[in-house]
């Protein structure tokens, strides 16, 4: 926050109001606005926590979620394996794997999949078999 001391004339930008507030409290020099401030910052946090967590507890619901979720760690095996052997740090591979264009394609190889079992469970696995020898053209 832009932070203005009670009776001074000094401005101080990006302020950081928990940390600057804690050592006045054991010096004694603590005023109500600094404490205000506090309770604001920690109030404002803890609600935005509460709306993570909601959100995450509605992830956990979802079997789709799951189910994307879990083709995302089986695409970013051979990511994890370059890191193991040293050629991408950890820092790479949480860029690679959280990038936007991962999880899309993730997500369109999960669907794929989800449909195409779909349609085996439907069709059967003869109609399936044919199908792919036709496919291939055996």
């Amino acid at each position: 926050m832009d932070y203005i001391a009670p009776f001074q004339t000094y401005h101080v930008p990006n302020y950081h109001i928990i940390l600057n507030t804690i050592p006045k409290f054991r010096e004694g020099t603590v005023v109500n606005f600094d404490v205000n401030s506090v309770d604001d910052c920690l109030l404002r946090h803890l609600g935005h926590e509460e709306e993570r967590i909601k959100n995450k507890e509605k992830n956990l619901r979802n079997p789709f979620i799951w189910f994307r979720w879990g083709f995302q760690e089986i695409l970013s095996i051979p990511i994890y394996f370059l890191g193991w052997f040293g050629i991408f740090n950890s820092r790479t591979i949480e860029r690679i794997t959280n990038n936007i264009i991962f999880k899309l394609f993730s997500g369109i190889i999960a669907l794929v999949i989800f449909i195409s079992s779909i349609v085996t469970i439907i069709q059967g696995k003869e109609a399936t078999i044919e199908y792919l020898h036709h496919f291939i053209g055996k």
